[in-house]
């Protein structure tokens, strides 16, 4: 995974239905997502048929055991209400999904707000649907 992954548009393609990539979507950032680096994410669903799209909205930094430093706080609040949109499109190929953060709040200028979090939640949603289809291919770009 590259430092700057969550700054660019991943292009998944593969033979999975796209009612049933949208679904992998929204499970891969349902509930607590991972041991470290856990974030919660809220995703709503729209179209439908050969295409459809999600958005899901960072909701903030799982809670854990200790609370969190003030520039950590900080930078979490900042973050919050940040946007990741995934789409999926019915192709001769298979199914096109891109997934990409489409709103995020930078601090000092130039650092997005709890990148580490977008980076770990977008890496584990193309693992979800590499287990879903094992002959995925994945552009990062």
């Amino acid at each position: 995974m590259g430092f700057l992954d969550h700054a660019k548009t991943w292009t998944f393609t593969l033979g999975v239905a796209p009612d049933e990539c949208i679904r992998l979507f929204t499970q891969s950032l349902a509930g607590r997502n991972g041991a470290f680096l856990s974030s919660e994410w809220s995703v709503t669903v729209s179209g439908g048929g050969v295409a459809e799209q999600a958005i899901a909205t960072y909701e903030g930094r799982a809670a854990g055991p200790a609370p969190l430093p003030e520039r950590a706080r900080r930078e979490q609040r900042a973050a919050i209400g940040s946007r990741m949109r995934f789409t999926a499109v019915a192709t001769a190929r298979g199914t096109r999904c891109t997934m990409q953060m489409i709103e995020v709040a930078k601090v000092y200028l130039v650092v997005t707000a709890d990148a580490r979090f977008f980076r770990v939640a977008m890496d584990r949603v193309a693992r979800r649907l590499r287990d879903r289809d094992a002959g995925l291919e994945l552009v990062k770009a």
